[in-house]
């Protein structure tokens, strides 16, 4: 499911990307999965011994959002000495809740995988 079809979509860095509706792993799984894919190719390189805050927001079809920051640290295209020894990022993964009627989305745990 593309957010053109729908109103599902995550904005990264004030990049609108496009989200996949995924099947949870297990068949008893309570959760919402999806996937999506960003490029830090052409990404402003981070200095020496710093790193920023990625803004993260998710838009889901009933208007509500959720928003949070990761900290991240983005080496040039051809720098790869640092993912020997560094964590590549490969998926976010939020427990979340919601009260019925609102569009308040509270993050109880974050884990970034």
């Amino acid at each position: 499911m593309h957010y053109g079809n729908s109103d599902r979509r995550v904005i990264l860095k004030g990049e609108k990307l496009e989200l996949d509706r995924q099947k949870p792993q297990r068949s008893e799984d309570d959760c919402s999965v999806y996937h999506t894919d960003w490029s830090t190719i052409g990404q402003f390189i981070t200095k020496s011994n710093k790193r920023i805050y990625l803004p993260v927001v998710i838009e889901m079809e009933d208007g509500s959002t959720v928003e949070t920051k990761m900290q991240t640290k983005l080496y040039p295209e051809k720098e790869t000495s640092h993912s020997r020894w560094g964590q590549e990022f490969h998926m976010l993964d939020l427990d979340c809740t919601q009260k019925p009627g609102q569009f308040v989305v509270d993050i109880k745990k974050e884990m970034y995988i």
